[in-house]
């Protein structure tokens, strides 16, 4: 009778952990049921992701190193329920991710628009971003929603070209001049009125009196300096020439001649005169019917003078005493043109 009872007993308890299990499957499916797996699709939880469209902007496509950039995060909801967003970086294929610092939202209310603030990696390069919009307070029903890149590029290496001019003309462009590597850059030189350009140096070398200058695939540092000097004065001097009774002198009165200029003079008697003699700055050159004053320098005088040519016993001069052509030293003959 003992052992009738055990075995009763016994499974009285078997039937109660059997219906126990059946009850505990029952519940967890309609559990399961009720609240499908954060890592799935679970249309109807309240941590599920944003099912609308998704975009994510940044305000530039190339930052500089390290600079700061913001992104325009927008997401559409089909369901209402608190929203934010994560950011990782990614590999081009978009396959490996690595978490930023930068996320916002689960905060209990309902928002469809973020701006991300993001800094831009300091090295030169490519870089990718995934952008996930999310749906609930654990954000366990995240998924991609958009992507996203930048290229921070290398930085601009530029070099300095310093030009200078000194007093009488001018360089263009003057000062301390940027040029990025690899570029040209030229430098027009001019003079200023009454200057000339003397020489051009170009990091200290002489190359000539050049009005303009090309540097070519600069990659370092210049210096271009160019100089001028005042042109040589030219001035005028005047020889006043005249004539006595008798004659005439051509050309005649204040006759102006160039610097280092030369100008001839001829004497012609009147009818019945002859020529007496020619004064130079007060000195006779002789009875000579043209005169040549050559490298004038300075003022200058010439006199003709003339007389009757019965005025005198002519024995040993005859008719006409004319001792041809001399000039400002003294010799006789034609002075060559110059």
């Amino acid at each position: 009778m003992r052992m009738a009872m055990r075995k009763r007993y016994t499974g009285a308890v078997l039937l109660f952990f059997v219906a126990a299990l059946a009850l505990g499957v029952s519940l967890a499916t309609k559990d399961a049921e009720a609240h499908p797996s954060k890592t799935t699709d679970c249309s109807g939880c309240h941590d599920q992701a944003p099912q609308g469209p998704v975009t994510a902007v940044p305000s530039t496509t190339t930052p500089a190193a390290g600079a700061g950039y913001s992104v325009a995060i927008t997401i559409g909801l089909t369901a209402p329920g608190d929203t934010g967003y994560h950011i990782a970086q990614t590999d081009a294929a978009g396959t490996t991710n690595t978490w930023t610092t930068v996320s916002a939202g689960e905060t209990g209310t309902e928002q469809t628009s973020w701006t991300a603030s993001m800094t831009a990696p300091t090295a030169p390069g490519t870089y990718y971003y995934n952008v996930w919009c999310v749906k609930g307070p654990t954000s366990a029903g995240m998924a991609q929603s958009a992507r996203y890149s930048i290229t921070v590029p290398a930085p601009t290496v530029s070099y300095t070209i310093t030009a200078s001019a000194g007093t009488g003309g001018s360089i263009d462009p003057s000062g301390a001049v940027s040029v990025t590597s690899g570029a040209d850059q030229s430098f027009a030189i001019s003079a200023d009125a009454g200057y000339h350009i003397v020489d051009v140096t170009v990091d200290g070398s002489s190359v000539g009196a050049v009005s303009s200058y090309p540097f070519t695939n600069v990659t370092a540092n210049h210096t271009i300096v160019a100089s001028f000097a005042a042109d040589a004065t030219t001035g005028s001097y005047t020889i006043t020439a005249s004539a006595g009774t008798g004659g005439s002198i051509d050309p005649s009165g204040a006759v102006s001649v160039t610097e280092r200029g030369k100008q001839k003079f001829k004497i012609t008697p009147a009818s019945g005169y002859r020529i007496a003699n020619v004064l130079v700055d007060g000195r006779s050159v002789g009875a000579v019917s043209k005169y040549t004053f050559s490298n004038v320098t300075s003022d200058h005088t010439i006199v003709a003078s003339f007389e009757r040519r019965n005025a005198r016993h002519d024995k040993h001069h005859g008719d006409d005493h004319d001792h041809g052509e001399r000039n400002q030293h003294g010799s006789r003959g034609h002075v060559p043109e110059s």
